[in-house]
């Protein structure tokens, strides 16, 4: 018997298959990222199959790739972003076709996501939309197992302090610098304060998100297998 599975979900991406069908990948609720066929949608079905929706869903298949069986928005009133909302919305969804593997199931991270739209729905200014971007990054990186602890020196095991500097060394955490230490060439350092605030989940200050945002690129850096995303370029 085909397996078939049921499922609620958001669209991240769609694109051309054959002249007839596309393929479609889903954040989904119990199955994590799944890539489905379809037949292409006419006019009428066109919002449906739209970036940003809640859908319900069932697809069959045991392969990698299935078939996508049902699909029916969830809401009359779908996510609608725009301008910078709708960049930041993109750049999630590359991230996230890029770091997970079909079939991984992260109901945390659906959850997540989906508030992480309202914010940015909701958003006016730059500073909310990059602490919903970071936040979802840190989240991201707990979920696949690099969970970075902002509050402990990865060298000494002590509680980081406000009045001390800390760099970030992937894989390992951060770890204090001493007084008499130089900086090392490229190299970020961040005070102890922005990363207790980053712990508290504190991201309004502008310093505190600028470290934020050097910190989730060198942790994402070695995930992306050192090939760049291209939504980024549409904030530059």
């Amino acid at each position: 018997m085909v397996p078939i599975s049921l499922d609620k979900a958001y669209i991240l991406h769609l694109r051309r298959y054959t002249d007839s069908r596309v393929i479609l990948e889903f954040l989904t609720c119990q199955q994590g990222l799944v890539h489905a066929v379809a037949r292409a949608p006419g006019k009428r079905d066109r919002a449906k199959f739209e970036t940003f929706q809640l859908v319900d869903v069932e697809f069959i298949g045991s392969s990698e790739l299935k078939t996508l069986r049902h699909c029916e928005q969830m809401t009359d009133s779908p996510t609608s972003l725009t301008g910078t909302s709708l960049f930041c919305g993109l750049y999630l969804n590359e991230l996230i076709q890029r770091l997970l593997s079909p079939g991984e199931s992260f109901s945390d991270l659906f959850y997540y996501y989906e508030a992480t739209l309202q914010r940015l729905r909701s958003g006016t200014r730059m500073a909310e939309f990059e602490s919903a971007l970071r936040k979802m990054e840190f989240l991201m990186l707990a979920q696949l197992g690099f969970a970075l602890d902002f509050s402990t020196c990865c060298t000494t095991g002590l509680p980081v302090t406000t009045d001390n500097l800390y760099r970030y060394v992937v894989g390992e955490g951060f770890s204090k610098v001493d007084s008499n230490e130089g900086s090392r060439a490229r190299e970020i350092l961040m005070p102890g304060a922005h990363l207790l605030a980053i712990a508290n989940d504190e991201l309004e200050d502008a310093e505190v998100l600028r470290s934020a945002k050097a910190i989730s690129r060198k942790a994402l850096a070695p995930l992306l297998n050192g090939k760049p995303l291209k939504s980024r370029e549409l904030f530059n």
